[in-house]
């Protein structure tokens, strides 16, 4: 329990330094995902990949999907129970309107280019995004991509259901996976580091929403209990590009990749949506019960 409360409290106390030490985040900013969209926000917001970490094994995270656009990859998923449904996050396909036929869906893959030879295709029927998202701040930045035809060879992921206020994350270790950069970026114009062929996992702290937002200059609502926020030292985190995928606790899925503030910046957590806190919209889509497992965990301090 002590290394846990140490890892948690050197992360915040590394990262709060590095911005007094820095100084304020530019408030004329330019947020970046595939393409580059010009907006006035207040604090510097990526789409997210992971940068360092470890390849992931074949197999290891079956439900883990790889969400094709024009055929480019553009973001990950989680296969949801049922196999028809895919979770992911509302920037990754809100930007197509209503063009399904556009995406492409990728399981039982490892690998990008070329793709693992027992690879499963899928395209997209249909998708919703949540009907409160918000593309400047990204709350409620969630989706559901409905597929072609079910996907049953592979095993879904299965969702947390806890009290979103219920704050029994806090420095607990996660796991965040994707295929992306491996390059740290500390400014939007550095952002053309080598993406990653082969699908990557890394550990990361749940961090207390509430220092979160102070590290963000309460530019952000972190306090309704909707968003988690992760972070982790030495520049091994989540960067531009690959959004959409899980946070995982003890291989339950408990965030989305949803969006941070530089690339692996040690001075910005990452932020996730929380799942427990939109099961029941997710149920709603999906039109049947998400199977979800109710957990109790203990916090670190």
């Amino acid at each position: 329990m002590f290394g846990s409360c140490w890892i948690y409290t050197a992360v915040f106390v590394y990262a709060l330094l590095a911005v007094l030490k820095t100084g304020a985040v530019t408030k004329d900013v330019t947020i970046f995902g595939d393409d580059s969209i010009s907006r006035n926000q207040t604090t510097k917001v990526n789409f997210t990949r992971i940068v360092g970490g470890a390849w992931a094994k074949r197999g290891a995270y079956p439900y883990q999907v790889a969400i094709y656009v024009k055929k480019e990859f553009t973001c990950g998923g989680t296969l949801l129970e049922g196999g028809l449904h895919v979770l992911t996050a509302a920037h990754c396909i809100n930007p197509l309107g209503r063009e399904a036929g556009l995406i492409t869906l990728y399981f039982r893959t490892t690998v990008l280019n070329p793709l693992d030879a027992i690879h499963i295709e899928r395209k997209a029927a249909k998708f919703v995004t949540h009907p409160s998202y918000n593309s400047t701040s990204f709350e409620n930045d969630l989706g559901v991509i409905t597929l072609s035809k079910p996907v049953f060879e592979i095993r879904p992921v299965k969702l947390e259901r806890v009290d979103p206020f219920n704050q029994t994350h806090i420095g607990k270790e996660a796991t965040v996976i994707g295929w992306g950069r491996t390059r740290q970026v500390l400014h939007p114009a550095m952002s053309s580091g080598a993406a990653s062929n082969h699908l990557r996992h890394v550990n990361v702290t749940i961090l207390d929403t509430k220092d979160c937002s102070v590290l963000y200059y309460h530019d952000y609502e972190l306090s309704d209990g909707k968003r988690l926020c992760a972070s982790t030292l030495f520049g091994k985190s989540i960067c531009q590009g690959d959004s959409g995928g899980p946070l995982l606790i003890n291989g339950l899925q408990v965030g989305i990749n949803s969006a941070a503030a530089g690339c692996a910046d040690p001075r910005f957590p990452a932020l996730f949506i929380r799942v427990s806190a939109y099961v029941d919209w997710i149920k709603t889509v999906v039109g049947k019960s998400v199977p979800v497992l109710p957990v109790t965990l203990i916090t670190a301090a």
